[in-house]
């Protein structure tokens, strides 16, 4: 008898994966009760609504998301174009200058590029 009352506590510690919380809120959704489903599945009622609420606030936020439009082709764009600024920047000179290139007549007078 206390193998059974144990094994019954092990399975209110449970844990439920994704898919069995969201099938338990779909429940919910398609109008049984709360207690019901939670009674189901000896999981405690606030528990079941904890989940209820995790969903409705991750679909809120998935409905938020907008669809692709002219603006994010104009991102692309520019996106690509500071990109090959950028890398333009950042190549080598084609020529390397000398000190012969510049004019250094006095210590107190900066360097001057000859014409």
């Amino acid at each position: 008898m206390d193998d059974q009352n144990s094994s019954t506590s092990g399975d209110s510690t449970k844990r439920f994966s994704a898919k069995r919380k969201l099938a338990a809120v779909q429940r919910l959704v398609r109008g049984q009760s709360l207690e019901a489903v939670s009674r189901n599945l000896n999981v405690p009622f606030h528990q079941v609504s904890e989940w209820r609420d995790k969903v409705l606030l991750g679909a809120e936020s998935a409905l938020r998301e907008r669809g692709r439009d002219a603006r994010d082709d104009e991102i692309a764009r520019l996106q690509a174009k500071v990109a090959e600024y950028c890398s333009a920047v950042h190549t080598p000179l084609r020529r390397s200058f000398t000190l012969s290139d510049y004019d250094i007549s006095d210590e107190r007078t900066s360097c001057v590029r000859k014409p």
